[in-house]
C-alpha cells in the first residue's frame, strides 16, 4: 500500500510539473511544409495583405515566430488591435492562423503572452 502512495504522489508531481513546462515554450512552424502565407497589416495605411510563397519570406515569417517564447494564458477567443495576421497553409491542406498585437499572440484562438515579440519583425516582408 504504501509504494502504490509514492507512486501515485509520484504521478501526480510529475502531472503538474509537466503542465508548468508546457505553459511555456516555443511554437515551431516548419518552413518546408509550408504551401503559402497569407499576411495582413494594420501597421500601414492602408492595410495591405500579401500572399507569400516564395521560400525567403517563409522562412523570414518563420524564424520570427519560431523564436518566440509563449506563456499560454489559457484564453481562448479573439484579440482586439492586432498588427499582423497570418494565416499559414501547409502543402496537406491544413491551416493556422496567428494574429500578433504588442505582447499577446493568437495562434488558433487561444491567447498566449510574449514579450519577445517586435512589431518591426514582420516589417521588410510587407515594404
Amino acid at each position: 500500500m504504501k509504494k502504490l502512495c509514492v507512486f501515485l504522489t509520484l504521478v501526480l508531481v510529475l502531472s503538474i510539473s509537466s503542465c508548468r513546462l508546457e505553459n511555456t515554450n516555443t511554437f515551431n512552424l516548419n518552413a518546408d511544409e509550408i504551401k503559402e502565407i497569407v499576411g495582413t497589416s494594420q501597421m500601414s495605411d492602408p492595410v495591405i495583405t500579401k500572399t507569400f510563397t516564395d521560400d525567403e519570406t517563409i522562412g523570414e515569417i518563420t524564424n520570427v515566430v519560431n523564436s518566440l517564447n509563449l506563456t499560454n494564458t489559457n484564453n481562448v477567443g479573439e484579440l482586439k488591435g492586432w498588427q499582423y495576421y497570418f494565416v499559414v497553409r501547409y502543402s496537406n491542406g491544413e491551416e493556422i492562423t496567428l494574429a500578433f498585437s504588442e505582447n499577446n499572440i493568437l495562434i488558433d484562438g487561444v491567447v498566449f503572452n510574449t514579450s519577445k515579440y517586435n512589431p518591426s519583425s514582420f516589417g521588410s516582408c510587407f515594404y
